[in-house]
C-alpha cells in the first residue's frame, strides 16, 4: 500500500471484482425506519395518531419522493415474511 492509499481504499480495492464493476448493494431500496416491538403510543398531532404495539418498518417519502424499483421489491420480500410494512409520506406542517 502506497503512502497516498488509505487502507479503507485499499480494502475497497481489494474486494472490487475483476474489471471494476461493483455487485448491486444488498441495501439497495430497504426501508429507512425500524420501529421495534413496544406497547401502543399516541402520537398527538401526527398521522399517523398511533402506532399499535409490535414492530413496523417503514419507507418515508417527501413531497417529490416516488418509490423506486428496488424498493417495490424489499416491501414485497419483508410483506411474504409476514412483516409489517407501510409507506409513509412526509409533508411539512401547515402554520
Amino acid at each position: 500500500m502506497s503512502a497516498a492509499t488509505s487502507p479503507s481504499t485499499a480494502s475497497a480495492a481489494a474486494h472490487e471484482p475483476a474489471g471494476g464493476a461493483r455487485p448491486p448493494r444488498l441495501s439497495r431500496g430497504l426501508p429507512v425506519l425500524l420501529i421495534i416491538p413496544g406497547p401502543a403510543v399516541r402520537l398527538e398531532g401526527c398521522l399517523p395518531t398511533r402506532l399499535d404495539r409490535g414492530g413496523l418498518i417503514v419507507e418515508l417519502k417527501g413531497p417529490t419522493d416516488s418509490t423506486r424499483d428496488a424498493q417495490a421489491v424489499w416491501f414485497d420480500r419483508l410483506l411474504v415474511a409476514g412483516a409489517r410494512v407501510e409507506l409513509w409520506e412526509v409533508r411539512p406542517s401547515s402554520p
